[in-house]
């Protein structure tokens, strides 16, 4: 994140920042991740994945799928409106839960 945000000194930002603002960006990343361009990398993965398992007859429907290579809690393209939401709730609640003071 903080190679994404520009950050020098990590333990500094995560010092300075505000709970909301941490947990607004950890939101962010469930939604659109970074560092590796994840959704480009997931589709060619999967691609040569499947050309692979069509090579040795496996079925359509049992072949992989994009979500199959994205992070666990990416939301994905067609939730990503509603549970958008729900994460950065999820990491407002989270991120006050951790850093109660």
């Amino acid at each position: 994140m903080c190679l994404a945000l520009g950050i020098d000194d990590p333990e500094q930002w995560l010092h300075e920042a505000t709970s909301r603002k941490l947990a607004i960006w950890e939101a962010y990343y469930k939604v659109e991740p970074w560092g590796s361009e994840w959704e480009r990398s997931a589709m060619v993965t999967a691609s040569v994945t499947n050309t692979v398992a069509a090579c040795h007859g496996v079925k359509k429907k049992d072949m992989s799928d994009l979500q199959d290579y994205m992070p666990a809690d990416w939301v994905g393209r067609k939730a990503k409106k509603t549970k958008c939401r729900q994460s950065i709730q999820g990491f407002r609640d989270f991120v006050q839960q951790r850093f109660k003071r």
